[in-house]
């Protein structure tokens, strides 16, 4: 690459290189080249001599900046950044460099600040590393659970880009279907139009103009500026609500949001900005639950294998020793839940109280070279936690020896633990079954016990005593709604029944006639009078919901879609069926769904083949042998050919441990025999796990769970 006088200095100094770095034009040709041949140590090594020559240089400085972070030389990359930013504070690229050190080795809040300060100092276009710094940055919060932020970042970022560079909705994407991710935080929160007339209209529109220009940190500064002015306006709020949940800066958007839902807006508005608020206000979760590992010498690890496996308050689990390697030591020998109750004989009829609670998982492990015999007791340290060892001890006997070592692994709110079970159901428990002891369990829990329960949304208070307090009546609903959302996928069950409880609102149906669809908040959806939408409207909410995966309004306006017989040839049916299929779950109700999707690609003159893998995917989280067998027939028989078929199967008879990365399989059932009913049961998550998602629970990973359960799955 030819460098031009005239071309900006690729160091961010905003001078032409005429101006900034003529001297070294003959040097950077020689650095770029190498770059291009992918002669990274020759490259930094040509740097560092240059730099000794033309010291503090930021068009030098740049590149070793960035050599350092892609050779992953971390120590020598701080020192080069100290560097850069001491001689250049003000430099665009510096910054962002700095940026992206920082959310990788501290957070991706804190990385925030820098970012934007090098996004205030471009002249004109953005150069490639503070471009790379958008997309890092807005990974980072998007992993540590600032779904906002992480949001805005990464849409700058694509706008950018374009259909050049799809790297940022890559990331977005997923997360955006994420049922972990509260449907609230997944709205287009536009900004608000400056009421007309206002004496402070003019600022109110600059600083509008200044975060739509991507400079959310002066635009924040601006709002607050002018609230300071008009503290009644809800439009200024709303704005710096936005602006600052943009910038991760979770203390003032807590602050703005709680702000304007008091203000003069409508009561949903209101709600739902109080329900924002709470999901991210993290500075106040409540007490901790800790979750422990305690090891155990043991005297006698074979007499006790043989207890263990013996007692019906376990279950041994199967072990996957690449999965449970750590730390480059070996894997347990054995590994088995503890149960707080022998297990049934049978799981059919079984009622809710008599399903096994899992205290904890035991990891046995056998003499080692360098440690003795040792047992490790995985559990959260609440109020079972002092039973659940005494249960430990009397199953041992005196083949458990004293507490070698304690150590705490993680934590969670003890909300977050008040509100999650997880049973060990006898393996005969008929799904729907399981399904139906699921939904009464968690209505139970709604109705009767997280009205009980001390709130941190709620100063620590709990909602029955907050009921008839005006003050609270905004975050009460909140909380209630908030709860509600968290069961997104789920047989929630009504919610109804818990706000006339606590005195609350109900929802009533929006009629699509006198409200305008496309900008209802898609919180809302869910609520719309679905039989009186035009097939327009229709079509854009389904669509809508569908990609937030808004599971709730997703029912009501997927079925409609399935049921009008004037859009068959205006959206794929069989997709639709096949959403309501994966909103079903496991029961019998989603089988059909998914046979309605096979017949509707059929008549469409489509493949059925991937909804035929749907099918086979839920028969083996059910654990049904045969119908597996014949699905698995009929794909390779039919259609193992067509694109994308051969890798799809491929992964889900991975993913379940049905054939090993090599491609043979681990165990090859027979159809409806014994060893296929057990290949299919330890293929499927057979831990009936669940949990009442709160604001404070952990910010969600996605992904399938192991075959091996943790205490924090």
């Amino acid at each position: 690459m030819a460098f031009d006088r005239y071309m900006p200095c690729p160091g961010g100094t905003g001078k032409k290189i005429k101006f900034c770095c003529d001297d070294l034009i003959g040097e950077l040709e020689s650095i770029q080249k190498m770059l291009e041949g992918d002669q990274r140590l020759a490259c930094l090594e040509r740097v560092e001599q240059t730099l000794l020559k033309h010291p503090d240089r930021a068009c030098l400085l740049s590149v070793k900046a960035m050599l350092h972070d892609e050779m992953q030389q971390d120590e020598a990359r701080r020192k080069t950044l100290d560097q850069f930013l001491e001689g250049h504070p003000d430099n665009p690229i510096a910054l962002a460099e700095h940026a992206m050190h920082v959310a990788e080795n501290e957070s991706g809040p804190a990385a925030v600040e820098p970012l934007h300060k090098a996004l205030e100092a471009i002249d004109k276009e953005i150069p490639p590393r503070v471009y790379e710094a958008l997309l890092v940055v807005g990974r980072h919060l998007l992993a540590e659970g600032h779904f906002l932020a992480a949001r805005a970042h990464l849409l700058f970022h694509a706008t950018i880009g374009g259909r050049d560079d799809m790297r940022a909705m890559q990331l977005l994407l997923p997360a955006m279907r994420a049922r972990e991710v509260p449907v609230i935080l997944k709205d287009e929160y536009l900004l608000s139009d400056a009421p007309s007339g206002a004496k402070w209209e003019k600022q109110f529109v600059e600083a509008r103009a200044t975060a739509n220009g991507g400079q959310w940190r002066l635009a924040a500064d601006q709002f607050e500026k002018l609230a300071e002015k008009a503290s009644d306006a809800p439009a200024i709020w709303r704005n710096l609500a936005i602006v600052t949940a943009w910038l991760a800066d979770n203390t003032r958007a807590v602050k703005a949001w709680r702000t304007y839902a008091g203000l003069d807006i409508s009561e949903d508005e209101a709600i739902e900005a109080a329900a924002i608020a709470q999901l991210l206000d993290r500075d106040n979760p409540g007490d901790m639950i800790e979750l422990a590992a305690t090891t155990y010498t043991l005297s006698d690890f074979e007499s006790l294998s043989a207890q263990f496996s013996a007692d019906r308050r376990t279950v041994q689990l199967p072990i996957d020793p690449s999965a449970a390697k750590q730390d480059d030591q070996p894997p347990p020998q054995s590994v088995f839940y503890l149960l707080d109750r022998d297990m049934p004989e049978t799981g059919v009829d079984i009622r809710c109280e008599d399903a096994p609670i899992v205290y904890g998982q035991c990891y046995l492990f056998g003499r080692e070279t360098d440690r003795e015999p040792r047992l490790e007791f995985v559990m959260y340290k609440n109020d079972r936690f002092a039973v659940a060892t005494d249960s430990l001890k009397r199953l041992c006997g005196s083949a458990l020896g004293t507490v070698a070592e304690e150590k705490v692994l993680t934590e969670i709110t003890a909300m977050q633990d008040a509100l999650t079970w997880n049973w060990r159901l006898p393996p005969d428990t008929p799904p729907e079954h399981a399904e139906k002891l699921i939904a009464q369990q968690r209505e139970d829990i709604v109705l009767n016990k997280w009205p009980t329960l001390p709130n941190p949304a709620l100063d620590g208070k709990t909602p029955e005593k907050v009921k008839d307090d005006p003050k609270y009546r905004a975050r009460l609903a909140a909380a209630v709604l908030n709860l509600e959302l968290s069961t997104e996928g789920d047989p929630a069950g009504d919610f109804d029944p818990l706000r006339r409880k606590l005195g609350l609102p109900l929802a009533s149906l929006i009629d699509p006639w006198k409200a305008d669809v496309a900008t209802l908040p898609v919180v809302r959806l869910r609520h719309i009078d679905v039989l009186k939408l035009s097939d327009n409207d229709l079509i854009a909410a389904y669509r809508r919901a569908a990609t937030v995966m808004a599971t709730s309004a997703l029912t009501k306006l997927a079925e409609e879609v399935t049921r009008r017989e004037s859009l068959d040839d205006q959206v794929n049916k069989a997709e639709a069926f096949a959403v309501l299929a994966s909103i079903e779950g496991t029961s019998d109700k989603a089988i059909d769904f998914l046979h309605q999707a096979q017949e509707a690609a059929k008549v469409g003159g489509e493949s059925p083949a991937e909804y035929l893998l749907a099918e086979m995917e839920l028969r083996i989280q059910r654990a049904e042998a045969e119908e597996f067998q014949q699905l698995l027939i009929r794909i390779r028989g039919r259609h193992i050919q067509e694109p994308g078929i051969g890798s799809a199967l491929f992964n889900v008879l991975k993913r379940y441990g049905i054939i090993g990365d090599d491609g043979q399989p681990v165990q090859m059932p027979s159809p409806g025999g014994e060893d296929a009913e057990a290949m299919l049961a330890s293929g499927a998550d057979s831990v009936e796990s669940s949990e009442i998602w709160t604001p404070d629970s952990a910010a969600a990973t996605g992904g399938k769970k192991s075959a091996i359960w943790t205490p924090d799955d």
